[in-house]
């Protein structure tokens, strides 16, 4: 019986060194003599774009990069709200600033950060198109598509673009 014991907290033993090597194995970070350090192109928010379209298509790339610091952990609400400002122009800047500016005074930027953060959004998206704006922008697009010199292939893609807007600007419940 002292024998089985034995042999058991050996097994015990050498069951918890095999688990803390594996957990530790985790936790090394890999080491490797090529480092590869992509260049992330971050999106523009100004007064010059097409049309409205863009505000939300800029939201969601600068989310997308955002989501990619840290080893893919993404950034803290500081970072990204300071990251927003290298990102903007003109007018959509300088909402930004008045906000950062007056929630600074009230101490909410550093208590809550996010909530900066999503004034700041929801002012920005004051400039988006409304669905009627979309409803006509997609029309638009649609009757000045043309295949031109392009390939089939070229333009398959075009096609593709504008039939997902259509689809996407078409009123609830209504068929193209």
């Amino acid at each position: 019986s002292e024998g089985l014991a034995g042999s058991l907290v050996a097994a015990i033993q050498n069951q918890t060194l095999a688990i803390s090597s594996a957990l530790k194995a985790k936790t090394e970070p890999k080491h490797s003599t090529i480092n590869i350090s992509p260049t992330v192109r971050w999106p523009v928010l100004g007064d010059d774009g097409p049309d409205s379209k863009e505000i939300e298509d800029f939201y969601e790339k600068f989310e997308e990069v955002c989501g990619l610091a840290n080893d893919g952990r993404g950034m803290t609400a500081q970072e990204h709200l300071t990251t927003l400002l290298s990102c903007l122009r003109g007018s959509k800047e300088e909402i930004y600033r008045l906000l950062v500016r007056k929630y600074r005074k009230l101490g909410t930027l550093e208590q809550d950060p996010d909530k900066v953060f999503a004034e700041i959004r929801a002012r920005h998206m004051k400039f988006a198109e409304t669905p009627i704006e979309r409803q006509m922008r997609a029309t638009r697009e649609w009757d000045q598509l043309w295949k031109g010199s392009k390939s089939a292939l070229q333009f398959e893609a075009a096609f593709e673009e504008a039939v997902t807007e259509l689809e996407q600007a078409a009123a609830p419940g209504r068929a193209l």
